[in-house]
């Protein structure tokens, strides 16, 4: 089944991230190859924040943020935020993404590449 999954998501074209409570990686799922440009396991055991766009402490203050907000509210368990991404080739890309947290505090993320709509 998670083949399955992993075909599916790949042929989206979706971003599949998971990341522990300190920001590491440790699951990307393939699509990352066609979106980003990387193997999955080039990314594996880095900070997410190594791979933003903007300075790494807005990215790290946006992942502070929704951290912040999934513990105060527990009503809460999905957030949705925009940030830029650079490829393995030093290319900018947007990313639509939808965060949530887990009970052990890592975060699950689906990206969507929304480049196209912000050139627009």
């Amino acid at each position: 089944m998670q083949l399955l999954d992993d075909l599916l998501l790949e042929q989206l074209n979706v971003l599949v991230v998971s990341v522990e409570e300190n920001g590491t990686i440790d699951y990307v799922g393939r699509s990352v190859r066609n979106i980003l440009g990387f193997e999955p396991e080039e990314l594996l055991g880095y900070n997410w924040t190594r791979f933003s766009a903007e300075k790494s402490q807005s990215l790290k203050q946006s992942m502070l943020i929704a951290k912040r907000q999934l513990q105060s509210n527990p009503g809460i368990n999905a957030l949705s935020f925009e940030k830029k991404i650079k490829t393995k080739h030093g290319e900018n890309k947007w990313i639509h993404w939808n965060i949530s947290r887990n009970l052990d505090g890592s975060f699950k993320g689906i990206g969507y590449d929304i480049s196209d709509r912000k050139k627009a």
